[in-house]
């Protein structure tokens, strides 16, 4: 294996990750996001007062132990890219920030860490003196780098020195779960989570690859990837929020649960002469949706305001199959026998679809459709009662 490969990619795969978790704190529709730009990662932000630029380097390492020791040449080498671009940067923008970025722990009193804590007079005065003691008595080839660094003057160090912070430990594990945090999954996409999280580093990959191939700088604002995020959800909250078979509900266990429960829909079907066996399926029906419809509002995925509008509709079904037979039959609905009920009942089982729609929830389960109406044939906790039969006991 290439270990300097492998590690290089590491890396560019570690500023995407950055980039993604900058674009999902961002407070401001606006702000730009580069890679592989002024920095590794280079976040613009219009302000009134003009535009503040954060100018990251990401440093990431696959060993042990954290890649920012004092004499690396990824420090140095930090600070003295920020400092031979400083004046341009001060003259351009009207505000500046430096930020290291790092997967492992950097340790108190190291160089980078005395740097990061600096915010006093005092503390950043002291800084320096550090910086430019450790640069004296270092040799080789980064020695070289930290002599150019330590040879700006003390105002510029002081500049940079106040506006830095290094951001440690951001490891996979604690990067990701801040992006997490900052997409705000709503309950029900669980599942989908690494998917999302995945699908939108892709996209942030793709667009990058497409502007480095053209050879222009990539750039980018938080816009996209919001649009994308929403999609993402819309298009598993669609997968998700499909009712299961009458076979995955819990039916058969409500109903050798409350199997002598007297339900008035039941002896709504006797009436109108229905056999024993579709009762039975019917019956299968209701206690099916009854298991369905507590699944999903426990779920949060329908609200009881769907349920009732739902019903309201089906509602409305009915009574133009009761106006319609009225019609055919030339009767009054006062007049209707046990033959007028059940040609309404056949009409009103049997459309050409069971589509339904329970908020965001929709369905062809005949069970959800004939257990909805079932539901609302009992008259019980329902704003919109309907009836296959309406006559009492005591009418017989």
């Amino acid at each position: 294996m290439n270990s300097n490969a492998s590690a290089s990619a590491a890396g560019f795969g570690y500023q995407y990750e950055r980039v993604l978790h900058r674009i999902f704190h961002s407070t401001h529709t606006e702000t730009r996001f580069g890679i592989e730009t002024a920095d590794d990662v280079e976040e613009q932000i219009p302000l009134s007062s003009g535009t503040k630029v954060i100018l990251e380097q990401d440093k990431l390492t696959t060993g042990e132990n954290h890649s920012l020791q004092d004499s690396s040449k990824n420090v140095w080498n930090t600070l003295r890219n920020w400092l031979k671009g400083l004046a341009a940067a001060k003259s351009e923008f009207a505000s500046l920030e430096f930020v290291l970025v790092t997967n492992r722990t950097v340790p108190d009193g190291t160089l980078i860490s005395t740097l990061s804590k600096a915010t006093t007079p005092t503390s950043v005065a002291e800084a320096i003196k550090s910086l430019r003691q450790h640069a004296s008595g270092m040799s080789g080839s980064v020695a070289e780098i930290a002599a150019e660094a330590t040879g700006f003057s003390d105002e510029d160090l002081a500049f940079v020195i106040t506006r830095f912070h290094v951001a440690d430990a951001m490891d996979d594990e604690t990067l990701k779960e801040a992006i997490y945090t900052a997409l705000q999954f709503p309950d029900g996409l669980e599942h989908c989570h690494e998917t999302i999280y995945q699908s939108l580093l892709g996209q942030l990959f793709a667009d990058c690859q497409a502007s480095w191939k053209q050879g222009i700088p990539f750039w980018t604002t938080s816009k996209p990837f919001f649009t994308r995020k929403h999609m993402l959800f819309e298009a598993f909250f669609e997968e998700a929020w499909r009712p299961l078979t009458q076979e995955q509900t819990n039916f058969v266990q409500l109903i050798e649960e409350y199997g002598s429960l007297g339900l008035s829909f039941i002896d709504q079907l006797k009436k109108i002469n229905i056999p024993q066996r579709p009762i039975q399926t019917e019956l299968g029906h209701y206690w099916a949706a009854y298991s369905e419809r507590t699944r999903l509002l426990k779920a949060n995925r329908i609200l009881p305001s769907d349920l009732c509008e739902v019903e309201s509709e089906l509602s409305d079904r009915w009574k133009a199959n009761c106006d319609a037979h009225c019609i055919r039959s030339g009767k009054e609905p006062e007049e209707f026998g046990e033959d007028d009920f059940k040609a309404i009942y056949l009409q009103t089982s049997t459309p050409p679809s069971f589509s339904l729609s329970i908020g965001r929830v929709k369905s062809n389960f005949r069970y959800l459709f004939m257990g909805t109406y079932h539901h609302q044939a009992n008259g019980v906790d329902t704003d919109h009662p309907i009836h296959w039969h309406t006559a009492n006991e005591s009418d017989e």
